[in-house]
């Protein structure tokens, strides 16, 4: 999609109101499937070695050339893509990297950087200062230099992330924090957040640890309970907040129980592994397509939508499930954990069911209470009184911060 071609004349533009123009271009941009947003996993390679990874050993002879790296970014820029996602591995051990990002900024994308931070130097943040990143997210494994280094298994690599954390916000460029959560981190996550907030960054954290992408489950050793899970977010205010209204509030839309990809992958957006296989997201391995083999439009113009046109199959758990609208797992993690697209996650059912328990639960145990309180003579002065009240003291505790 050539946004230059389509944008109004200047002349017209006063008379256009702002939210038709955007309204128009995502029109345009769902009906064309213009590939607006792309992420690319420089290298599976890192410096760090983290207990919980799921990235295979990375092969460097095998790797996309700087030539054939700048080639895809400059086809992506003539189709519209705008925002790029540079991941590893860690992209900053890619001796091209400069070169990589150089180019992509100068095509005009937005260019995001997953980094450990560890490898951030003076070098690159004089690159960064040429030409300054969309985002740059940093994970931090750990608060205390004891439980980064026994996440990642490097000796002094706590000190380099701290410092190249500094170093980016000595730049003043935008900068978000991360932390996957295992047994070896959970009780640091508040303390990281603190560390966050007293720098106005922004931090997420995933407590859902899944299989390497080759299957082996080894991660799930680190993973916390679904029950610990709910717990840890419902000690969070804010994500216990978004968890109630999310649960309790808001309405999920109506997902037919025959589609198996339900999100946005491969729609608008797509994956390009080291090895220069294209793919509809990061998780959906077992489909993809070289672009050493077939060009990147027939990938994506002809080959994705075979993939998404796949049903679910009739006996699958997940189609008929209530909690589906809810549920944090997908045909990727379905296939990283089960080696099949259409199995469903046990522990993400069991995720949903906890989630649901503590809020829906509690919520819809809340307005039994009410409603009895409401009828009683007493007004529900006699809490122990014996009136049968349904709620379970010990959901209602979660959200509480006990």
């Amino acid at each position: 999609m050539n946004f230059v071609r389509a944008q109004p004349r200047p002349a017209d533009l006063e008379s256009v109101p702002s939210w038709a123009l955007t309204r128009d271009y995502k029109q345009r941009i769902v009906q064309e499937r213009v590939p607006v947003s792309a992420s690319i996993e420089l290298t599976m390679r890192c410096n760090l070695d983290c207990t919980h990874c799921y990235c295979p050993p990375g092969q460097r002879p095998q790797e996309l050339s700087s030539d054939e790296i700048k080639a895809l970014f400059d086809r992506m820029a003539e189709l519209g893509t705008l925002y790029l996602l540079m991941t590893g591995g860690e992209p900053l051990l890619r001796k091209d990297f400069a070169e990589l990002y150089r180019h992509a900024k100068n095509l005009g994308l937005l260019v995001t950087v997953f980094t450990n931070g560890t490898l951030v130097t003076d070098e690159i943040i004089a690159l960064w200062n040429e030409l300054p990143p969309h985002l740059i997210e940093i994970s931090l494994y750990g608060h205390s230099r004891e439980v980064y280094e026994r996440v990642v298994e490097v000796e002094g690599s706590y000190d380099r992330c701290l410092a190249g954390i500094e170093r980016i916000l000595a730049a003043g460029h935008r900068l978000a924090l991360k932390c996957p959560v295992t047994r070896e981190n959970a009780h640091e996550i508040p303390l990281i957040q603190e560390f966050a907030r007293e720098r106005e960054l922004d931090f997420r954290y995933d407590p859902v640890i899944l299989a390497t992408m080759e299957g082996k489950r080894h991660p799930h050793e680190l993973r916390l309970s679904p029950q610990e899970i709910v717990k840890l977010e419902a000690n969070d205010d804010e994500k216990d907040r978004a968890w109630k209204k999310y649960m309790t509030e808001e309405e999920h839309p109506q997902i037919p129980g025959d589609t198996l990809f339900s999100c946005g992958a491969g729609k608008n957006s797509f994956h390009v592994d080291p090895y220069g296989n294209v793919q509809v997201c990061l998780m959906v391995k077992n489909f993809k397509h070289s672009l050493r083999e077939q060009s990147f439009e027939e990938i994506y113009f002809e080959r994705f939508p075979d993939l998404l046109a796949i049903k679910r199959q009739e006996s699958s758990k997940c189609g008929g499930c209530a909690q589906r609208s809810v549920c944090t797992s997908c045909p990727g993690a379905a296939l990283w954990e089960t080696q099949n697209l259409h199995s469903n996650v046990d522990f993400a059912c069991q995720l949903s069911e906890a989630r649901d328990r503590t809020y829906r639960g509690a919520a819809q145990d809340a307005r039994a209470d009410a409603a009895a309180s409401a009828g009683c003579a007493s007004g529900g002065a006699c809490a122990a009184g014996g009136c049968g009240g349904t709620a379970d003291p010990q959901l209602l505790q979660i959200g509480g911060g006990s």
